[in-house]
């Protein structure tokens, strides 16, 4: 199946009876949010949920919304779909993405900067809080034509100091060869922080190379 934005998708079959008028908007993965033109999106940060939609869901029994979570992940993890979108995103790039945090039923969207792309998983860092959060690409709104390069440079953020970490936290950082790296700290140092890093050996870095990462 094909959405209407030419992007091939997984077609949904087997969603729960009393979810059935939900099912186009599941195929379309417009998510039942209140119809708006991508440039009118561009202006929005919050977008509401249709009521029907959200009455819906809440009408839904626990099995059959865990039923709907299986069906729209693996709407999101097909490997097409993720394809599609890394072709429309670069290192370096100014992008939205979902506030998952965001308290409500409504879409909340965060500006940021793409700083490393994985295999189904980008990190952006957080516009406003220099906060790198890790998603998957499912998260990002996926500009329209040809990906633009934020070249402008950004206000130097304060550096971060040893009393800015603990033990426990996920961090990122580049290595020697401009890499990004994202591991756990498991001492605090003097000067630098021990990190056990997620596709590695381990390491210890400057606090001023570390960054925050927020994982979902």
């Amino acid at each position: 199946m094909v959405n209407g934005g030419g992007m091939a998708a997984t077609r949904v079959e087997g969603l729960p009876s009393c979810m059935e008028a939900w099912k186009p908007v599941a195929i379309r993965l417009n998510f039942g949010f209140t119809t708006a033109t991508h440039a009118q999106r561009r202006l929005k940060d919050r977008i509401d949920m249709n009521p029907t939609t959200l009455e819906a869901l809440n009408r839904a029994s626990s099995a059959e919304l865990y039923h709907l979570s299986i069906v729209l992940d693996r709407l999101m993890s097909d490997p097409a779909r993720i394809v599609q979108a890394r072709l429309k995103l670069n290192v370096g790039q100014q992008v939205r993405f979902v506030d998952w945090k965001a308290p409500g039923a409504a879409l909340r969207f965060r500006s940021g900067t793409v700083v490393a792309m994985k295999d189904t998983q980008i990190v952006v860092q957080d516009a406003t809080t220099r906060t790198h959060w890790t998603l998957p690409y499912a998260a990002i709104e996926i500009p329209a034509g040809e990906p633009k390069i934020n070249r402008e440079p950004s206000p130097t953020p304060p550096q971060p100091r040893r009393e800015d970490f603990r033990v426990g936290d996920r961090v990122s950082f580049e290595d020697r060869h401009l890499q990004t790296r994202i591991g756990t700290i498991v001492r605090i140092n003097q000067k630098t922080a021990t990190i056990d890093s997620d596709d590695g050996p381990g390491w210890r870095v400057s606090y001023a190379l570390l960054r925050p990462v927020v994982d979902i």
